[in-house]
């Protein structure tokens, strides 16, 4: 089994609104959930830190966990080199593009590692 895809799988079903909370859904998502509290990606209280989060941002943070992906390290090598980034933007509208750049280079990861 490769929980990478499966994880991706359950993300893109989030569109079909039939398919949230059938059987293969809760199923899929315990296996996800089972697989990495045992292969100790995350712990318990990594999932209780999220309760608030939707099943689509929940399995996205999993995502990153289970691609070795730190969205703070990555946060922090786009804001060191963003003087070009406020030449053009500054306050609020700098930070919002510096999380553009690093969603996108996050997605672009996790698509490297398919």
């Amino acid at each position: 089994m490769n929980i990478k895809n499966l994880i991706k799988t359950e993300i893109k079903n989030h569109t079909d609104l039939e398919y949230w909370g059938t059987e293969e859904n809760i199923n899929n998502e315990n296996i996800i959930f089972d697989y990495v509290l045992k292969e100790d990606i995350v712990n318990q209280d990594w999932f209780d830190e999220r309760l608030k989060c939707t099943n689509v941002e929940l399995l996205t943070d999993l995502l990153e966990e289970v691609c070795g992906i730190d969205r703070d390290e990555i946060y922090s090598n786009v804001a060191q080199n963003y003087s070009e980034l406020q030449e053009e933007y500054e306050g609020e509208e700098l930070h919002e593009e510096i999380n553009k750049i690093v969603d996108e280079v996050v997605d672009n990861i996790i698509t490297l590692q398919k």
